[in-house]
Order: C-alpha cells, then structure tokens, then sequence
C-alpha cells in the first residue's frame, strides 16, 4: 500500500507540474499495485475524466475507476462521489452527472470553496457540458 501511495503522490505533484504522462503512469500503476486503495481509483478517475488534454481522457474507464472508489468507500466520500459525477459528464450521461453532483453537495462537512466549486460543476452538467481541469492541479 506504501508503494502506491507514493504513487498517488508522486502523480499529484506531475499534474501540479505540467507532467500528465507521468501522472496517468504513476496512477495507473497505484491501481495496479493496490487495487483495494480507494484513492487511487478516485484520482485516476478524476484525471483521465478531467484532463483539459483530450488525449487523456477516458470516459468509460473513468466511470469505472470512480465507482469502484465510491463503493470501496460505501458511497460515503462525497469527493469520489464528486468524482463520479465528472466522469459521468465526460461519457455524456448528463442526468447521472447531476444527481452524483447533488448528492455530492449534501456532504454538511464540505467547506465553502468545495461548495461552491461543486456548485458550479453541478450548473455545468445541467448545461450539458463535462468539466474539465487545469494541469497545474488548481480548480
């Protein structure tokens, strides 16, 4: 588990550099290494339904790689959630995207700036458009 947490990190601090080869090795081989780690699944998910390069971006293996963390975590993480809700967009199921986007925002611990980015993907899914992330990792 050690080995692809490092992993998971190493592949964070790739997409905050501008790195995103790197990043979608380290994070497909986290998966491959400890294929329970949750995380893992999630931020492949995120990555590869997010990436603002169309290259790589992987819809149907996003939904996949989210809905395994989100039940690995019993659907009690609202961030895989989250996660979930922007693959769903990436594939094009809109509705799907809007009610993992809602359901994410019930979370009463969600800080206002998660709150509030949410939000604003939540109104982007009701207009039909995926969201879509900036290598640099900010929002």
């Amino acid at each position: 588990m050690q080995q692809a947490n490092d992993l998971y990190l190493r592949a964070v601090a790739y997409s905050i550099i501008g790195q995103p080869e790197s990043a979608l090795r380290d994070l497909r081989e986290a998966v491959r290494v400890a294929p329970n780690y949750a995380g893992a699944h999630e931020r492949l998910a995120w990555f590869i339904a997010t990436c603002p390069e169309e290259r790589f971006r992987n819809g149907s293996e996003a939904v996949s790689s989210g809905k395994k963390a989100c039940e690995m975590s019993h659907w009690a993480d609202s961030s895989y959630i989250d996660t979930l809700a922007a693959a769903c967009a990436e594939v094009g199921d809109f509705d799907q995207a809007t009610k993992y986007e809602r359901q994410s925002l019930n979370d009463p611990s969600l800080a206002p700036k998660g709150r509030k980015e949410r939000g604003e993907r939540l109104q982007l899914y009701k207009q039909r458009k995926p969201y879509r992330d900036r290598l640099d990792g900010s929002t």
